[in-house]
């Protein structure tokens, strides 16, 4: 019996071809340089950190880098930070009067966190931290959804205000999830997590057991107005929500699983390059006309020459001078301006300050 009296089916090359794979979108080749940038400045601070060491400045008053990745975030965010706050003053936006006052309020609203802040961490660094992150990745996860719009990548039919709060909430939907679980098992002595049981060391039973109540019942209530704006939206089945946005949902993945293992440092100083990159690539298709003349602050500002001597020369700036402060006066705390800048202790409130600010809009 020949081939073909076994099956007689017509072969076409569509039928077995295998689908091509979808190539990487602009929003996951800007998170991805983002990530290697991130990972190039890490071992930059980590040479620096052996250096240190292995030249016997054990003592962390003689040192540059106490925490390589802490000094990444700390360097490239002072950066960020100060850089944001030039090219706000210098906006068209900001020559109208009116826009005075909300930044001026949002800096209030900033400056009272900063307070309430430092009060819950001297009552509990660890419950501090989670509240610091909690409110960065906030910041965060907005922004790349800004990204992912800006870059081209979202569904073209796609109501931009319906999906953008619908995946903004999408990351805080599946951490409200694992925070509920979590939480219900220390509750009832299943699980330990000995550095989170340390925030709630002396707390009454019945304010623990609130503890594992209250996540699970706001986690319901995510959950319910997240099927409401699905309905509202019409965005059908999951399988095709995750393809159609699939950019976003794997630079949130990504991000939660950095944060999941701890990594905050990381978290922040890859919001900076993240920023970094989008604007780079931003500049690059759209060319400032006419160009600019060379070092005037229309150029740093509006060309990608001029936006990476801004850039990599403040971060140098910075490390310089922290350098000189680490060498020369050992780190000596009664500098103001370095202390105020530089310090470790003050980075945490420049960030709410900043993040604070950023929330009134672009």
């Amino acid at each position: 019996m020949s081939q073909r009296g076994i099956d007689s089916r017509p072969t076409s090359a569509a039928a077995v071809a295998k689908p091509a794979p979808r190539a990487l979108t602009e929003t996951e080749r800007n998170w991805l340089f983002a990530a290697l940038i991130l990972l190039g400045s890490l071992l930059l601070f980590g040479i620096i950190y052996a250096v240190e060491l292995d030249s016997g400045r054990w003592n962390a008053d003689l040192r540059l880098v106490m925490n390589p990745a802490e000094a990444s975030m700390r360097y490239l965010g002072i950066s960020h930070f100060l850089i944001a706050f030039l090219f706000l003053m210098t906006s068209k936006k900001m020559r109208a009067p009116r826009s005075w006052l909300p930044f001026a309020g949002a800096i209030a609203i900033g400056t009272v966190l900063c307070l309430g802040f430092a009060r819950v961490k001297m009552w509990s660094p660890v419950l501090a931290s989670i509240l610091f992150f909690g409110y960065f990745v906030m910041h965060d996860f907005r922004d790349q959804v800004f990204f992912y719009f800006s870059n081209g990548d979202a569904p073209a039919k796609a109501d931009r205000k319906g999906l953008s709060d619908l995946l903004f909430r999408t990351p805080f939907l599946v951490l409200a999830l694992l925070v509920a679980g979590a939480a219900g098992l220390m509750a009832t002595g299943v699980l330990d997590i000995a550095w989170l049981g340390a925030a709630f060391t002396g707390w009454p039973a019945a304010a623990r057991w609130a503890l594992g109540v209250v996540p699970g019942a706001a986690a319901v209530l995510m959950v319910w107005r997240y099927r409401e704006l699905w309905r509202r939206e019409s965005l059908g089945r999951v399988g095709d929500f995750a393809r159609a946005n699939r950019p976003i949902l794997v630079v949130f993945a990504a991000a939660l699983l950095i944060l999941l293992a701890q990594k905050g440092f990381a978290i922040v100083t890859l919001h900076v390059t993240c920023w970094y990159v989008f604007a780079l690539h931003q500049l690059k298709k759209r060319p400032a006309t006419p160009a600019p003349k060379p070092f005037s602050w229309s150029w740093l500002r509006a060309t990608p020459a001029g936006f990476n001597v801004l850039h990599i020369g403040s971060a140098v700036l910075l490390v310089a001078v922290g350098a000189v402060w680490a060498y020369g006066f050992r780190n000596d705390p009664a500098m103001a301006p370095m202390r105020v800048i530089l310090d470790p202790a003050s980075f945490q409130y420049w960030t709410i300050v900043h993040v604070t600010a950023s929330f009134g809009g672009r």
